[in-house]
C-alpha cells in the first residue's frame, strides 16, 4: 500500500512539474523593448518595458503576429505601457490580464477576437475606435473611471453584451458605438453626455427603455434606427434637430415627446414607427417630406409652419392655441383706477352753458350718462380658461398644457359675479399626455 502511494505521489509531482514547465512554442518581439512567448497551453506572455508596436490588419507586411493565432489567454506583464493598434484583431483570445502600467489601447486592438470578459484598468486614458468591436462572445466589461468618450464603433457588433455601465465622466458617445449590440437591454447614460454620433444604437433590438440625459444636444443620423424594442422616447429640451432616419424602423415606438425648442425634423426621422399622433411646436421651421408616416395625426399651433406643412402634405391636423409663457401672467381685471396714461384717443365733449336760478348763464358742464358695463365673455380662473354666457361657464382649455393635475370647480367668480361651471368643451384637454 505504501509503495502504491509513493508511486502516485511521484506521478502527481511529475504532472505538476510538467504543467509548471510549459514548453515555449513560439517567441518574438512586439515593441522596441518588448518580447512575447506563446507556450503549448496557448498562453501568450508579453514582457519588457515601453509601448507595443501599432499594427495594420489590412497590410500583410505589418500585420500583428497574434492575428489568426489560437492564443487562448494573454498575460501582459507590468512595465508594458500600451497595447498596439490591431494587436489582437481576429485572434482566438478569450481572456487577458492588463496591468496598471498600460495607459493606451490602440484602435481595433481586440476587434473580432474571442474575448468573453475584460477589465480595463483605470490607468488607461486613451482608448481608440473599435477597441472591442466584433467581440461576439463578450458578456462582461469594466471600463476605466477616467474615460471621457466612447469612441466610434467601440462596442459595435458585440451581440452577446447585455449591459454596460459607462463612467460618469463620459461626455460623448461616438458613431456606431453600440451598433448591432442586439442583446443590449440595459444602459445607463451619464448626465454629462452631450452628443451621440450617427448610428450609435442602430440595430439594438433588445433595448426597450432608455433615458436620455438632459444635457444632450446632438443626435446623429440613424441614431436609433431599427431599435424595434423601444416603446417611448422623451427628447431632451436641448435637442433642436432630429436628423435623417434617427428613429426610422422603431416599430414599437408609440409615444414620443418632442421639445418646444425643436427647429428641424429631417427626412424619414420617424418612418415605420408605431406613432398615431405627435405634437409639434411653433418653433419648428423645417420638416422634410416623409418625416412621419402618413397615418400620424399632427397637433400643431394655429398659423404655424408645422400646421401648414401638415395641410400641404395631407396629414390629419389638429390645431391648438399655444399657451402663454409662464413669465407672462394673464392680466386680471381690476376696479382700481390706473395712473398710466392711456394710448386710446380722447375726445373733448363741449359743454352747453346752463342757467342758474337767477337766470344767468354759467359754465357748469352737462353730466353725461355712464354707459352700462359689458359683461365678460371669456375668463381665466385658476388652472382653466372659460367661456361665459349668462350665469354659466364652459371649460374651454387648460391654462397650461403641461399640467399634470387639474381640478374643475363647481363655480367661479369673475368681476364679482359667480358663474356655475356647467360644461367642458369637446377636446378641451386634447394632447395633454401628462394629465
Amino acid at each position: 500500500m505504501k509503495k502504491l502511494l509513493g508511486i502516485l505521489t511521484v506521478l502527481a509531482l511529475l504532472c505538476l512539474a510538467g504543467a509548471a514547465m510549459a514548453e515555449i512554442m513560439e517567441s518574438g518581439t512586439c515593441g522596441e523593448h518588448l518580447t512575447w512567448t506563446l507556450d503549448d497551453n496557448l498562453v501568450l506572455t508579453i514582457s519588457g518595458t515601453g509601448d507595443m508596436y501599432d499594427y495594420d490588419f489590412t497590410n500583410t507586411d505589418t500585420k500583428s503576429p497574434f492575428t489568426f493565432s489560437y492564443t487562448m489567454e494573454a498575460v501582459i506583464e507590468d512595465g508594458v505601457t500600451s497595447i498596439g493598434k490591431d494587436a489582437f484583431n481576429t485572434c482566438g483570445l478569450r481572456s487577458i490580464t492588463i496591468p496598471d502600467s498600460v495607459t493606451r489601447i490602440g484602435s481595433h486592438a481586440f476587434d473580432n477576437s474571442g474575448l468573453r470578459s475584460i477589465v480595463i484598468p483605470d490607468s488607461v486614458t486613451d482608448l481608440g475606435a473599435g477597441v472591442l468591436g466584433g467581440c461576439q462572445s463578450l458578456t462582461d466589461v469594466t471600463l476605466p473611471k477616467g474615460m471621457t468618450a466612447v469612441a466610434d464603433g467601440f462596442f459595435e457588433g458585440c451581440t452577446k453584451l447585455t449591459g454596460v455601465r459607462l463612467p460618469e465622466g463620459v461626455t460623448r458617445i461616438g458613431a456606431r458605438a453600440f451598433c448591432n449590440c442586439s442583446s443590449l437591454t440595459e444602459l445607463t447614460i451619464p448626465e454629462g453626455v452631450t452628443s451621440f454620433g450617427g448610428m450609435t444604437f442602430l440595430g439594438c433590438t433588445s433595448l426597450k427603455n432608455l433615458t436620455l440625459p438632459d444635457g444632450l444636444t446632438d443626435m446623429g443620423s440613424m441614431c436609433f434606427y431599427g431599435c424595434t424594442g423601444l416603446t417611448d422616447m422623451k427628447i431632451p429640451e436641448g435637442v433642436t434637430v432630429i436628423n435623417g432616419q434617427t428613429f426610422s424602423g422603431c416599430t414599437s415606438l408609440a409615444s414620443v415627446t418632442i421639445p418646444e425648442g425643436m427647429r428641424i425634423i429631417t427626412q424619414e426621422a420617424f418612418k415605420d414607427c408605431a406613432l398615431t399622433e405627435v405634437t409639434l411646436s411653433a418653433e419648428i421651421f423645417l420638416i422634410d417630406q416623409g418625416a412621419f408616416d402618413p397615418t400620424v395625426v399632427i397637433h400643431a399651433p394655429e398659423g404655424s409652419y408645422a400646421a401648414q406643412w401638415a395641410k400641404d402634405n395631407n396629414y390629419q391636423l389638429v390645431t391648438y392655441v399655444p399657451e402663454a409663457p409662464a413669465d407672462e401672467p394673464t392680466a386680471e381685471p381690476s376696479d382700481e383706477p390706473s395712473d398710466e396714461p392711456s394710448d386710446e384717443p380722447t375726445t373733448d365733449i363741449p359743454t352747453e352753458p346752463t342757467t342758474d336760478p337767477a337766470g344767468d348763464p354759467t359754465d357748469a358742464p352737462v353730466t353725461e350718462p355712464t354707459p352700462a358695463p359689458t359683461a365678460p365673455t371669456t375668463a381665466t380662473a385658476g388652472a382653466l380658461k372659460y367661456s361665459l354666457k349668462g350665469s354659466a361657464a364652459t371649460v374651454t382649455a387648460p391654462k397650461s398644457k403641461s399640467a399634470k393635475k387639474i381640478t374643475i370647480p363647481a363655480t367661479i367668480k369673475v368681476e364679482g359675479k359667480t358663474y356655475k361651471v356647467t360644461e367642458i368643451k369637446a377636446n378641451a384637454f386634447k394632447g395633454m399626455k401628462k394629465l
